[in-house]
């Protein structure tokens, strides 16, 4: 996909050269294609190790218990059918 943006689809061995020897070859380059290269690499993995995360750790569905009411006095939470609060023992309607 990249080497169609880039001229001769070598990427990973591009370069910026700074000075030419006489004969026309490069004295001194900085390479930045292959860091190019392990940045693209390491997306791509990370986005797959992400996505197989991901699928594996969906989160737990919330356990059906009876359904419940507040306690008007602490807020607590007393089965439906419950006439008095099990934490503060005040009448709940």
């Amino acid at each position: 996909m990249i080497g169609v943006l880039i001229p001769g689809g070598e990427w990973r061995t591009l370069s910026f050269v700074l000075t030419r020897k006489a004969d026309g070859s490069a004295a001194n380059a900085i390479t930045y294609g292959s860091f190019i290269g392990a940045i693209v690499d390491f997306v791509i993995i990370a986005l797959c190790v992400f996505l197989i995360t991901k699928s594996l750790l969906k989160p737990a569905p919330a356990p059906a218990g009876p359904p419940m009411k507040t306690c008007p006095e602490c807020l607590e939470s007393v089965p439906q059918a419950a006439r008095r609060c099990r934490a503060c023992g005040s009448p709940v309607s």
